[in-house]
């Protein structure tokens, strides 16, 4: 399963440091929301007979977990900045 959503991830995380996104917001920061998301998947496979699991969710998933901690960044930096004089 992360073979296949390996090289959308890289290509994202690519695009993502052509942004300005710091290097070390990289694959092992993704792959929290990874784990979380096949976690979700094999649990859909094991108790939910009639979904089926996707290696696309999966993907989508992650990238978002990658957007979704990358704003979490933004506005903690933006928090932090309006906090100090």
């Amino acid at each position: 399963m992360d073979r296949d959503a390996s090289d959308f991830l890289m290509r994202s995380l690519r695009k993502l440091h052509r942004w300005g996104v710091p290097l070390w917001f990289d694959y092992g920061g993704a792959a929290a929301g990874f784990l979380l998301s096949a976690l979700i998947e094999l649990s859909r496979l094991a108790f939910l007979p009639a979904r089926f699991p996707s290696v696309a969710d999966v993907a989508a998933n992650t990238f978002g977990a990658m957007v979704g901690a990358l704003l979490a960044l933004v506005f903690m930096a933006r928090h932090e900045h309006a906090v100090l004089p």
